[in-house]
């Protein structure tokens, strides 16, 4: 009778603990005691081991409850600020001098669900907020993203580097006045360990009011690189673009940029309003040359503006520029992007280092005499020192030296801008 009642017994003890996969696994322990002290025999441990073991042996993962998932998701934010600060300006009675928060970026983005993403930017600059870009971007083709929205077009390796992630506080004066800049279109991207290939088509600029009677424009843009030597420590890498733009049914444009700096407020190289103007064109073509610590970029831009009653006009300007990082860091290459990143120090100040300290120097000029046109051609020789004393932190020390204008409305007109620049990540 003692027998029996044993066995009904550890049977109905591994039948409740096997009611789960943890506690099934234990039942093989408690058998093991009951037959060691003999409360069952030879024959009932064999059999009820076999049993329990069969039954661990059905137990299928789908069988265990799935973890609830949260439906309380918020989006990443990230952005940093740029302060900067003029240290001397000479001709400051022409081209002013002012302290300014150059920038403020607010970037809200996140994976909306798998294949899709959204970014959008929110900036800070001159006293009021303004709109900086938005965009969706669907990933779910092979090796194949669409992205809709408001953001750059594709042309130039300058100017799709990201602002904080520049080897001088500007961009060079070439790029910034003959690029497009940012315009509302859906662009088609593509990409392989060692080439990318984006286009897309585009609307006009955003604008927080429409001007009256002026109609938008459209245009095209596409740039497409090639790195045809990469190795872990080097990279050369080459590429091409070109965008079309469709004039304003005003038939007016204005090309010219700031000398390269914000802390001072009157373009010098820039020509008066183009009248006629049916559409214009800009080629670039562009290398880069990286090798450990240093870095090697340069770019040559052309426009070209076609006009109803007047002959075309044409105006390049190219650029070179050199970067080493003294402390050996070595700026990121994006392969998807086809531009360099920025640097992360190897020691920082808080962990008893010297942080990244990196030297610059560049070379650019931009001509904007063409036929009856005379907006000036200017040159600009910049050298900086970037010090990078943590991860979020830069501090940017600048000298940029703007040679006599040819032509232009300052004609001669030369000076010497030495500034500084604090940039904060988060």
């Amino acid at each position: 009778m003692k027998l029996p009642l044993a066995q009904a017994f550890a049977a109905l003890l591994g039948l409740a603990l096997g009611s789960t996969g943890a506690a099934r696994a234990n039942t093989t322990d408690l058998l093991e005691v009951l037959h060691k002290n003999r409360t069952i025999t030879d024959a009932q441990y064999a059999k009820l081991k076999q049993q329990a073991i069969g039954e661990q042996k059905t137990v299928k993962p789908q069988a265990l409850a799935a973890p609830q998932k949260s439906f309380t998701h918020l989006p990443r934010i990230d952005g940093y600020g740029q302060f900067d600060i003029p240290l001397a300006v000479s001709n400051a009675s022409l081209l002013g001098s002012s302290t300014n928060l150059r920038r403020f970026y607010v970037h809200i983005h996140d994976q909306m669900a798998p294949s899709w993403a959204y970014s959008t930017t929110f900036g800070y600059f001159s006293g009021k907020t303004y709109f900086v870009g938005a965009d969706v971007r669907y990933s779910g083709f092979r090796h194949l993203t669409v992205t809709g929205g408001y953001f750059k077009e594709p042309l130039s390796l300058s100017y799709l580097t990201s602002p904080k992630n520049l080897l001088f506080p500007e961009r060079p004066l070439p790029v910034m006045a003959l690029s497009p800049g940012k315009k509302i279109g859906v662009q088609l991207a593509t990409h392989g360990d060692r080439w990318t290939l984006a286009g897309g088509i585009f609307g006009g600029g955003y604008n927080q009011t429409a001007t009256s009677g002026v109609a938008g424009r459209w245009g095209e843009s596409v740039r497409a690189t090639v790195t045809p030597w990469r190795t872990p420590g080097s990279l050369w890498e080459v590429g091409a673009s070109y965008a079309l733009r469709m004039a304003d049914s005003n038939h007016r444009e204005v090309f010219g940029y700031l000398p390269e700096s914000f802390v001072v407020g009157t373009k010098l190289a820039t020509t008066s309003s183009i009248r006629h103007v049916t559409s214009f064109s800009t080629r670039g073509l562009e290398t880069l040359l990286q090798t450990h610590a240093m870095a090697v970029q340069s770019e040559y831009l052309m426009t070209r503006v076609h006009r109803a009653d007047a002959p075309a006009l044409t105006f390049p300007g190219w650029y070179v520029q050199a970067s080493l990082a003294l402390t050996g860091e070595q700026r990121h290459f994006s392969p998807s992007m086809g531009t360099l990143g920025g640097i992360t120090p190897r020691h920082t100040v808080s962990q008893g280092g010297w942080g990244a300290w990196e030297l610059a120097a560049r070379y650019s000029t931009l001509d904007l005499n063409s036929n009856d046109i005379s907006g000036g051609e200017e040159r600009n020789a910049s050298i900086g020192v970037n010090w990078y004393p943590e991860k979020p932190l830069k501090l940017m020390f600048d000298a940029i030296r703007i040679l006599p204008l040819q032509g232009g409305p300052h004609p001669r007109q030369d000076s010497t801008i030495i500034m500084a620049r604090l940039q904060a990540a988060y």
